[in-house]
């Protein structure tokens, strides 16, 4: 829909169009999801077209920062589980099929694939 309306020049409402799928995406898939990604950019150029640049550069900075505290916060995580387990980890997780054993909690990563897979499946 927001192509549809900058082609008919409707920067405004297409703008208004990518602030909602951006929040969106932002709520269910997390700041540094493809579909996030690409909600961004699509408001970025609507934010460019209506001529607000400074807007539009604070948004991919902010973006920027949020995903380099995400990948920050990840390459914690597994450099903690590393130091933690070392061998007895790895023969933990050799036990486990590559599916959440029952009552453990999944990863954001395993939820988004799970999400996206099932939406595959159900697309097809």
């Amino acid at each position: 829909m927001g192509a549809v309306l900058r082609k008919q020049e409707e920067h405004q409402a297409g703008k208004e169009l990518h602030e909602k799928a951006m929040k969106v995406a932002l709520e269910n898939f997390g700041v540094a999801h493809a579909t996030t990604t690409l909600a961004r950019g699509n408001l970025v150029d609507a934010l460019d077209l209506l001529g607000d640049r400074e807007a539009a550069r604070q948004l991919l900075n902010n973006s920027i920062t949020d995903i380099n505290r995400v990948a920050e916060e990840k390459d914690s995580e597994e450099a903690a589980g590393k130091s933690q387990g070392g061998a007895a980890a790895a023969a933990g997780s050799a036990d486990k099929s590559g599916e959440a054993a029952a009552g453990e909690d999944k990863s954001d990563y395993a939820k988004m694939v799970e999400v996206d897979s099932t939406k595959a499946r159900t697309a097809s």
